[in-house]
């Protein structure tokens, strides 16, 4: 596209499509950048490793290693190591580092935190959602997994389900048929 790649000196392996993109990269390097204003900013100049595909993706950010996807993904995102997916994804964290970032535009400040979706978009009010992942997840409706409760009763509540749980588990063991000894020769 028009002036894509305008400013580069030193910077190698960036690709760049649409008006602007990558403009004001000097020295970065492995980026790319797919639509209007991608990754086009004064401060993106040394970034390195960051892909955007949407328009005004990562756009007036910095840092490396970002994954913008939609609209304004990770704008003014000068934070390194996010992962942005959707409209305005990550755009109201300008300085955070290894977030996730998947239709939820983010809290400022925040650092290693995953967000899916937003309040009223999926699921419903109370309804239970589990995953496998570690660390904190917070889902819509105040489902929040990964994060301890608040209170005493909450707690108790959930030692009482891992117990269940787990002398399900062992009634289940203790039905399987005894394992056999092979035969001698």
């Amino acid at each position: 596209g028009d002036n894509a790649l305008g400013s580069l000196t030193t910077g190698m392996r960036n690709t760049a499509f649409g008006h602007n993109g990558l403009t004001t990269v000097t020295t970065g390097g492995s980026n790319t950048a797919v639509g209007y204003l991608a990754m086009s900013s004064m401060y993106h100049h040394n970034g390195s490793g960051n892909t955007a595909v949407g328009s005004t993706a990562l756009q007036d950010g910095s840092g490396s290693f970002n994954v913008a996807v939609g609209v304004r993904a990770l704008r003014y995102n000068r934070g390194s190591s996010n992962i942005a997916v959707g409209s305005s994804a990550g755009v109201s964290n300008p300085a955070g580092n290894g977030n996730i970032y998947i239709g939820n535009r983010g809290v400022a400040g925040e650092s290693g935190i995953i967000r899916i979706g937003t309040a009223g978009a999926i699921g419903t009010p109370g309804s239970h959602t589990e995953t496998h992942l570690t660390g904190a997840v917070y889902l819509p409706q105040a489902v929040f997994v990964g994060t301890p409760p608040t209170s005493l009763e909450g707690l108790l509540a959930g030692i009482r389900r891992d117990v269940v749980d787990l002398e399900g588990r062992v009634g289940s063991l203790e039905n399987l048929p005894a394992p056999r000894t092979p035969a001698a020769p």
